[in-house]
């Protein structure tokens, strides 16, 4: 195949590879140090095909061309009729890995809606040894020994749909859910909303020796005032003229775990009941005896309880007996390290749900998500990905025009925020006339190459003047004046 021009307009350039692997097309530009391809997860491109070796083959850019060398695969690296060890690439070449031929191509550094970027889907979760630190994703090149999360934690039998990254808090936090569910006592489970409560409440039952029985999970906020202890403790038969027998969540949890979601939610009457259960193992249904129960509590609640119990809303008594354990969930924000195991995850699972294949996602798009705060965690990343793929064009990729409005907004306030522009619905003249003295300032000084008398001509106002501007905007400070601030002060243009 006859080899394009490697230069593309619009000044520095990347490599990105595009692999063709049965009808499916795979983009994934190549960062610096490297891309490493084969069929195990640990790699950066993961090709799932037929003659692909689990470490195929590592591709590196070094200026105008992209080496490729082979990593002992079985099947070889293939340029036209040639078997390649190693070998420099330009845009245009195509290689074999198996049934897959991957394309060099050239994309503008800046072109981040095209560059596309494939976030790792973790079918087989792996993580770093606890306590090291770092911020990579686990994966070939990565400066650190790779071991399956089954071996760091053989106690531990997660869910499904739970995805391990790399963070270090998650990672303590697994640990911590190993040990816990090795125990009988109840367990607390603290953290924001979205932030996987339930699913570690699972973990918990799945790796206990409780795991054959049943799991019962009851959100508190969400029950009928008027039927909470119906639902809860079950009713008696002939409790009262005209009402049924009903079993309860608690009963139907006999021999299992009884999740309380929202614990903070329940009434107080409801609360002492509760306290008496824990401290019996004994369960009584309304207009009935007591009898044993067999059940481990875990409870969570995005409240802080001790603030709930000194207002008066919550026992005390209550919240020592169930914070046998106390386990803090991080919020999304402070483990940003798992955004692309977690975005692979989600655009795999709702991919396939709806019926087509996962598309990749732009690096602008990327770069919103992990600049966004997510202060709905896990829950609020799930519905955004789901948004992209109902709304997003079969076979294109996810770009920054899927974000949902209240994200762009959001983001856009943060980075007025920043730099000091008011949000484009104030009404604050003072706050707009500053705002835009001081773009204006800024982009003469930038203009004046920083040379501030030349600056001051250009605005029609004193050297003085402008200095004093400079300073009430704080330009010099912030190092936006383009260049030094003591410029002599003569006529050069």
């Amino acid at each position: 195949m006859k080899r394009e021009d490697s230069k593309v307009a619009g000044g520095q350039e990347r490599f990105r590879l595009v692999a063709d692997a049965a009808g499916r097309r795979l983009a994934r530009l190549v960062p610096p140090q490297g891309t490493s391809v084969g069929s195990s997860v640990r790699n950066d491109l993961r090709l799932e095909a037929s003659g692909v070796s689990r470490h195929h083959a590592r591709f590196v850019p070094a200026g105008e061309v992209l080496w490729v060398e082979d990593r002992a695969s079985k099947n070889g690296i293939w340029l036209g009729d040639r078997r390649i060890d190693r070998q420099a690439l330009v845009a245009g070449d195509r290689v074999r890995l198996g049934e897959v031929w991957i394309t060099v191509e050239r994309v503008a550094a800046d072109d981040a809606e095209v560059a596309l970027a494939w976030p790792r889907i973790p079918t087989s979760p792996t993580a770093p040894v606890l306590d090291e630190p770092t911020t990579l994703l686990p994966g070939v090149g990565s400066p650190f020994e790779l071991q399956p999360v089954a071996t760091l934690f053989p106690g531990l039998r997660l869910p499904e749909e739970f995805v391990v990254g790399p963070s270090s808090r998650m990672l303590r936090l697994l640990g911590e859910v190993e040990r816990v569910a090795a125990d009988r006592s109840p367990a607390l489970l603290l953290g924001e909303t979205g932030t996987g409560k339930e699913l570690v409440a699972r973990a918990i039952h799945r790796s206990s020796t409780r795991s054959s029985g049943p799991f019962v999970a009851v959100n508190c906020a969400a029950l009928p005032s008027e039927l909470v202890e119906a639902e809860l403790f079950g009713v008696a038969r002939g409790a009262a003229t005209g009402v049924a027998a009903r079993i309860g969540a608690l009963r139907t949890a006999d021999g299992g775990t009884f999740f309380l979601d929202e614990v903070g939610e329940l009434p107080m009457v409801l609360q002492a009941k509760l306290l008496r259960i824990l401290e019996s193992a004994e369960l009584a249904p309304l207009g009935g005896t007591a009898t044993p129960l067999d059940v481990r509590f875990v409870a969570a609640t995005n409240r802080d309880l001790r603030v709930e119990c000194g207002a008066g809303r919550f026992r005390l008594d209550l919240y020592f007996r169930l914070a046998a354990f106390t386990l803090s969930l991080p919020p999304l924000r402070e483990r940003r390290e798992d955004l692309p195991a977690l975005l692979g995850a989600f655009v795999e699972r709702f991919s396939r749900a709806a019926g087509r294949e996962p598309a990749g996602l732009s690096l602008r798009l990327l770069e919103c998500v992990e600049s966004y705060g997510w202060p709905g965690n896990l829950r609020e990343l799930a519905h955004e990905v789901r948004r992209w793929v109902t709304f997003a064009p079969e076979g294109e990729i996810f770009d920054s025009s899927l974000l949902s409005p209240e994200i762009r907004a959001a983001l856009d306030a943060e980075r007025d925020a920043g730099t000091g522009r008011p949000a484009d619905d104030s009404l604050d003249l003072d706050l707009r006339l500053a705002a835009t003295e001081r773009e204006i300032v800024s982009r003469a000084l930038a203009v004046a190459s920083g040379n501030q008398s030349l600056a001051a001509r250009l605005l029609g106002i004193s050297r003085n003047g402008l200095a004093a501007k400079i300073a009430r905007h704080g330009l010099a400070a912030a190092g936006e004046a383009g260049g030094s601030s003591s410029e002599p002060d003569d006529d050069r243009t």
